[in-house]
């Protein structure tokens, strides 16, 4: 669902519309016809489950058991009792009675075993209903009574507020402004619970499905007894029925599970946006009656913006009704359109909506009125014209006058402006448009039954009725048909029109009319009431569309087909009367599926003049489709000639989707319906590699995916099908599947393509076996000097279209010395000749040479002229051809001379062959998908210009011949990497027809011209400097390929370390190998000395952790010193004998002494550093003065000598300056 980018990506996420919503948000017309039809049905269902709950329990159930008892009674008084028997009355006495015994018990116990049949399961049966009761026609009632409740509030406050007198009392602007609130909110409520009741709508249809697909299983008789009074085939086929519609529902209920969320956003969307948009004006001078005029009716309308000139909305309406007439007001749901103006209503009945004449606005005069008794009025005066004639004025119709009523200023003022743009737009258009003759028009409605049938006196008048019938006629009577209560149409036998069954936006009593209606007529872009009884007030269907298509096959699919008009021939009222014309040839059951079709997707007049409408629809089908990962709708695919429709309506979401068939390239079975398993999934893949995933259930998967790939086939074909003979194509396939089984059937990936007719029949080769082309393709080895092969994931045939389709560029462009510019190489189409009385297909291929592909100048002659390039010709002609298994084509050019060597020509062999392994799984059923290659070269040497070849060669013609054959090596790698870069374009799936489409068609012309000679003409001449510029480049292209052969190498050898884990293993193992050896070599030198401060290191670390200590610095004084001089003052006796006097004296002080030390080394650090500050306060000076004295000395030295050498004192002092100077400068 993306194009795109080189990454594959999915399909870009369709938009979805929730009409539901919308049209409830709005609510329209549509909205509440539909919803009360709905309601009709609703009641119609409950009522039928009370009536057959009721008649199942009272009546069936006790009349079968009274039936149980009269049959019982019947075959025991059927038979005379055993005991009359015994008596000699008959004449085998011994058999008879017994004989009689066991047919009566048999008898008895068939009819027990049939009325138990017939009686079922009462319970489940009873339950089931039960169930659609309480679980989901209450919930739905609940929701619509508070619908019922809110909408009759709703109408009641805006009526009683819309009556207001101009006049009253109540006419004061605040107390205006406060009812609009107290309605706005009312209003508010009522759209909550639309919303609500269009979602529980949508649930309970989805319920309602799942519901009576259980009540069905509870009527299902199973069992032999059955099977054998039935036919037990059809009982299989009911219950497969059953079975696909499970499936189906289930897959349903998946989808709108995913979608369900959204629906949530979307319902809280809506209601924000349109509460926001109902919001009163909080603006008192907008509620101002007596102060509207036309400066305050045009003072808010902004300038530079352009004003719209479409309008639509209620209206209340000034009408008169009864006897005695009295006046009353109306609400109306009226529109402004394409210069229309018109008017939509509720049926009688409430279920369909109907239509007055509309009128165009050139017709019309429209003004504030403000003598009107309400408030918000404008008139508008309608001129007399006769109804459904343009420029029909006439002094005899009458003139009309209405009176509307707005609900607010604001929308007062946007219908007059609207009113007067429209006019403005229309007065510029040229005369004879279609607008503007529609804005001088009067249009009634076209058929009667979807006329207003109000009795209303001015809805009367804007009604017209013509007695001869050219306007309002009956399409009924038309169809001569029938209209029943319930909504459906009943026709005659032989009609060729049937009840349309497809589930449309909205659905309301005449919704089946409307869509048969669109046989006759087309939308012509003005609302009206068949399009409102299908679609809505709105044509949703423009903003539903998800349109991607590409360019479409140019052909008219009904060119030279009779057509046949279903309906009358009738002269056109109305700009819409347009009957749509089938040919004799279209089935009528197809007819009414095309006419639903055509309803959904073409419900406008320019869809309808598009050619896509003109297609008939050939293939329908619902089905589960998914155009991306994220999505999954429910709906009908309808498929066309030449395009593909998806039509999603669930959940309340409304999806289009149109598709060319010529984006798809093939489609797929994924998955296979089985017993267990009623879906069938296939893929179609389009020519971007994406895929759209499609689910089957009802139809034959098989003869589905049969039509699809047919269809997409058909546009590869020379000649395509037109759409009849596409159906009898069909009904070909329709009789095949009936007749055999579908579980067996095999559809290979190359069948159903018809065979070119260019080349069915025109070659040998066709009636060959695989075996005997093989054996063919091996004999060329022995007559070809040289041989390549190449295998491609395409089958031959695709790769046949690819080397040779005529918008391919192969040839010459895989020629290695072609020049690049297409200027000069010319591809001519096939010509078809016979030769030697077999059909042969050949071309002359004119190329360009350049030796060195534009990496030198143009070639220049030995003169030193500069010529045009050399050209050289190239024969190609196709030898044999079996589709899509074996292809055979000769190449050979014109005679070559290079220096020193003979003239000659370069033949070659191109054989495209299905690989064997693929030709396996196509006789198991698996298609063939891959194909060889084969390319044969040889060369041909000649003498001079003579035909005739010559097998005597020299040393130069030998190396010639090597060289060649080595240059064929890289034209034959460069034409495999042109192939392989189509094949990366067309991609993996639907290889064949995107080859096709990407290279085109063989281009086979019959043509007189004599099939060429190669070996006579003249002789193409390659000059010593061409071929010096080629040796150069040759030389250029090995160099350069070494260096980049290296650093492949480089980049492969790294890659294979990195990549792969068992040799980057041994790699790293190896590395600690080596590296664990010269950690052993290396230690021998220093470990004595490593393990010596190792020890030492330990030895001190243990010290230091033993006391958890830092190591401090202690200065001690010798104690004696010490003592001597701070206590003894010279006593030493004495102080000897206090230091004897106690062992324990000295340990006694040690603590307070190691303390005294510390703090020592304390004062001593800080003297220093104070004896350093004081150094550096003088340093700097004392340098700077030193510097100072040298620099005076240097001066003196230098400018007075004489002074210097005389003063022996001075030459002392710069001595020792310079002396100082050197030693302060080492102290630092």
């Amino acid at each position: 669902m993306s194009d795109k980018k080189t990454q594959k990506v999915s399909n870009p996420l369709l938009k979805l519309m929730s009409v539901s919503f919308k049209e409830a948000s709005l609510d329209s017309p549509s909205f509440r016809a539909s919803a009360n039809f709905y309601q009709v049905q609703v009641e119609s269902l409950e009522s039928w489950i009370e009536n057959v709950s009721r008649f199942y329990k009272l009546k069936f159930l006790p009349s079968l058991d009274d039936f149980k008892q009269l049959s019982d009674t019947f075959f025991a008084q059927s038979l005379p009792p055993s005991d009359y028997l015994y008596n000699g009355i008959v004449e085998n006495q011994l058999y008879t009675p017994s004989t009689l015994t066991e047919f009566h018990d048999d008898l008895c116990h068939l009819s027990s075993r049939l009325l138990l049949l017939l009686r079922g399961d009462p319970e489940s049966f009873l339950s089931s209903l039960e169930m659609i009761l309480t679980a989901i026609v209450e919930p739905y009632k609940e929701k619509r009574k508070n619908f019922d409740y809110y909408q009759a509030k709703y109408d009641m406050l805006l009526a009683k507020y819309q009556a207001t007198k101009v006049q009253g009392p109540h006419m004061e602007p605040s107390s205006i402004r406060e009812d609009a609130f107290q309605l706005f909110e009312v209003r508010k409520s009522y759209l909550a619970v639309s919303l609500d009741l269009a979602w529980e709508i949508t649930k309970f249809q989805e319920s309602l499905d799942e519901a009576m697909t259980t009540v069905v299983n509870t009527l299902v008789r199973r069992g032999s007894l059955r099977n054998a009074i039935m036919n037990a085939k059809d009982n299989d086929q009911q219950l497969n029925l059953l079975l696909k519609h499970q499936q189906w529902h289930k897959e349903m209920k998946k989808n709108n599970l995913s979608s369900s969320e959204d629906m949530e956003k979307a319902k809280a969307q809506v209601l924000a946006f349109t509460s926001k948009q109902l919001e009163p004006s909080r603006d008192l001078n907008d509620y101002n009656i007596k102060g509207i005029n036309h400066a305050t009716l045009h003072q808010n309308i902004q300038t530079g913006v352009k004003a719209s000139t479409e309008k639509a909305g209620w209206l209340f309406m000034k009408t008169m009704v009864g006897k005695p007439v009295r006046t009353v007001w109306v609400r109306r749901w009226c529109f402004l359109k394409n210069s229309v103006f018109g008017l939509f209503l509720l049926s009688p009945a409430l279920t369909a909506v109907e239509e007055t004449d509309k009128f165009g606005v050139l017709l019309m005069n429209v003004r504030y009125d403000p003598n009107e008794e309400r408030k918000f009025c404008f008139e508008a005066q309608i001129a007399g014209v006769e109804p459904g004639k343009s420029h029909g004025r006439t002094n005899t119709a009458e003139r009309m006058s209405l009176v509307f009523q707005a609900e607010t200023i604001d929308d007062l003022r946007a219908w007059l402006t609207a009113f007067e743009e429209a006019k403005k737009r229309v007065l510029l258009l040229e005369r004879g448009d279609i607008e503007y003759e529609l804005a001088f028009s009067r249009v009634p409605p076209v058929f009667y039954e979807f006329a207003c049938s109000s009795t209303s006196i001015t809805e009367q008048q804007l009604t017209s009725f013509d007695e001869d019938g050219h306007y309002g006629k009956s399409i009924l009577q038309l169809m001569q048909a029938a209209f029943s209560e319930t909504g459906s149409i009943i026709f005659p036998h032989d009609s060729p029109f049937q009840n349309p069954l497809i589930k449309t936006p909205i659905m309301t009593k005449l919704t089946k009319l409307s869509i048969i209606s669109n046989f006759f007529l087309t939308n012509d872009g003005v609302p009206n009431a068949i399009m409102a009884n299908y679609w809505g007030s709105v044509n949703w269907s423009e903003y539903c569309y998800n349109i991607k298509k590409e360019t479409q096959m140019e052909f008219n699919p009904l060119k030279d087909v009779p057509l046949y008009n279903l309906c009358p021939e009738m002269d056109p009222t109305s700009p819409i009367w347009s009957p749509i014309s089938y040919p004799d040839f279209y089935p009528r059951d197809m007819r009414n599926r095309d006419l639903q079709f055509k309803s959904l997707f073409f419900s406008s007049a320019d869809l309808r003049n598009q050619d896509e409408f003109k297609e008939l629809l050939l293939l329908s089908f619902p089905c589960s489709w998914s155009p991306n990962t994220k999505q999954g709708f429910s709906g009908m695919c309808f498929v066309t000639l030449r395009n593909i429709y998806f039509y999603m309506n669930s959940m309340g979401f409304i999806c289009l989707l149109a598709r060319s068939l010529t984006e798809f390239v093939a489609v797929e079975e994924v998955k296979k319906a089985n017993d267990t398993n009623a879906m069938a999934v296939m893929k179609l893949h389009d020519t971007h590699e994406h895929s759209m995933t499609i689910s089957i259930f009802f139809d034959d998967p098989n003869l589905v995916y049969a039509k699809l790939k047919s269809l997409i086939q058909n546009g590869t074909i020379d000649r395509v099908r037109n759409e009849k003979e596409m159906l009898h194509v069909f009904e070909g396939l329709d009789k095949d599947y009936a007749s055999q089984n579908q579980d067996e059937k095999v559809v290979d990936e190359n069948a159903g393509y018809q065979k070119s007719r260019n080349l069915d029949g025109l070659f040998r080769g066709m009636d060959q076996s695989f075996y005997e082309l093989t054996k063919r393709q091996l004999g060329f080895q022995n007559n070809f000097k040289s041989v390549f092969k190449a295998d491609f994931n395409i089958p031959p045939r695709g790769l046949m279209h690819v080397l040779f389709g005529g918008k391919s560029n192969l040839f010459p462009r895989s020629f290695l010395l072609a020049q690049d510019s297409p200027s000069g190489n010319t591809a001519p189409a096939w010509y078809v000749k016979e030769k030697d009385s077999f059909n042969e297909a050949f071309r002359m291929i004119r190329v360009k040479v350049d030796p060195t592909q534009g990496f030198f100048s143009s070639a220049a002659n030995e003169d030193g002229s500069n010529d045009d390039p050399l050209s050289l010709n190239v024969l190609q002609s196709i030898k044999m051809v079996n589709e899509n298994l074996y292809y055979e084509v000769d190449q050979q050019t014109a005679k070559l001379k290079i220096p020193l060597a003979k003239p000659f020509s370069v033949r070659s062999k191109l054989i495209l062959i299905s690989r064997l392994d693929t030709r396996d799984n196509q006789n198991q059923g698996k298609g063939v998908g891959t194909s060889s290659l084969y390319h044969y070269y040889d060369v041909t040497f000649f003498d001079g210009k003579q035909s005739a070849s010559n097998e005597q060669l020299n040393i130069f013609d030998k190396m010639a011949e090597n060289l060649v054959l080595r240059f064929m090596y890289y034209e034959h790698q460069l034409l495999r990497q042109l192939i392989q870069q189509y094949l990366d374009k067309i991609g993996k799936h639907g290889r064949v027809l995107k080859a096709i489409r990407l290279c085109g068609q063989l281009i086979l012309v019959d043509d007189k011209q004599k099939y060429p000679d190669m070996n006579s003409g003249e002789v193409a001449t390659y000059s010593r400097s061409s071929l010096l510029r080629f040796v150069m480049k040759c030389t250029l292209f090995y160099t350069v390929n070494i260096i980049f052969a290296l650093l492949r190498l480089s980049f492969h050898l790294l890659h294979a370390i990195l990549t792969n884990v068992v040799a980057l293993n041994r790699f790293l193992l190896l590395g600690l190998l080596l590296s664990l050896v010269a950690n052993l070599l290396l230690a021998g030198r220093s470990s004595w000395n490593y393990w010596s401060v190792r020890h030492a290191e330990n030895l001190f670390r243990s010290y230091l952790d033993g006391d958890q200590e830092p190591m401090k610095r202690a200065l001690y004084i010798e104690d004696l010193d010490l003592m001597t001089e701070a206590l003894t003052s010279g006593n030493g006796q004495c102080f000897e004998k206090f230091m004897t006097s106690d062992h324990d004296i000295e340990s006694r002080y040690r603590t307070t002494r190691h303390q005294i030390a510390l703090k020592r080394n304390e004062l001593l650090v800080e003297l220093k550093i104070l004896n350093t500050m004081e150094k550096g306060m003088v340093h700097g000076d004392y340098l700077a003065f030193l510097s100072a004295e040298i620099q005076n000395c240097v001066s003196v030295e230098q400018d007075m000598q004489e002074t210097w050498n005389q003063d022996a004192h001075l030459r002392l002092h710069c001595d020792k300056c310079r002396h100082e100077l050197k030693r302060v400068q080492q102290l630092l």
